[in-house]
């Protein structure tokens, strides 16, 4: 019985492991414009549109072709309240732009990812706040 149990828990992690996998950590885009500050400002009217509340921006490395946008919801915020604890690093999610040679590249952290990375096993009990999440970034 022992062994059993052993070998379906085993089963298991490889399994939920499995599933883990098929989520990629960041989502990315292309624009198809050139110039770097009215990509900034796209992204920002969209963040405000989509009902997402920016808490900071930043230049990374001290790159100008580089601007990252941190942002969460009042729905994410109300989630990781009633969890509480590891839940709390995954209060802010991020936008960032870059610029390489004539082209601006868009990535965003997926939310579907840090929720489970975050949430572990309530994710799924949650997964509707990170389905909107999505949709909000699209």
């Amino acid at each position: 019985m022992k062994r059993l149990l052993t070998t379906l828990m085993f089963l298991s992690a490889i399994i939920l492991a499995g599933q883990a996998q098929k989520l990629k950590p960041y989502i990315g885009a292309q624009l198809n414009i050139s110039d770097f500050d009215m990509a900034k400002s796209l992204v920002d009217q969209k963040m405000a549109t989509s009902g997402l509340t920016l808490v900071g921006q930043y230049k990374p490395a001290k790159d100008y072709g580089r601007w990252v946008f941190v942002y969460t919801t009042p729905e994410l915020q109300s989630t990781v309240k009633k969890y509480g604890g590891i839940r709390g690093f995954g209060l802010t999610q991020r936008i960032a732009i870059t610029k390489e040679d004539d082209k601006i590249i868009l990535s965003a952290t997926n939310p579907h990812y840090w929720g489970a990375a975050y949430f572990q096993e309530d994710y799924s009990k949650e997964i509707g706040v990170f389905d909107d999440l999505n949709n909000k970034i699209k």
